[in-house]
């Protein structure tokens, strides 16, 4: 999705293989809780920026993802 302001300076551009191992917080909640950047296959930016929530026990993909990166399965339907 293009940039809807001219006024941008692009600093930098790297391969999202590079954030693998990486973690973030989110600024607007304010728990400092950090959450990791997990590689996918499933994932592309050919329809968004490449970046998806994981929910390991809700779909065949996220679950490969959650079991190859030890998260817990945890589906409450």
């Amino acid at each position: 999705m293009p940039l809807d302001h001219e006024d941008y300076t692009i600093i930098t551009t790297f391969n999202g293989k590079s954030l693998g191992n990486l973690s973030y917080t989110n600024p607007l909640m304010g728990d400092n809780i950090e959450h990791p950047l997990l590689a996918g296959l499933h994932v592309t930016n050919i329809a968004g920026t490449g970046l998806v929530h994981t929910a390991p026990g809700h779909g065949t993909d996220d679950y490969l993802v959650g079991m190859k990166n030890n998260l817990p399965v945890f589906s409450p339907v």
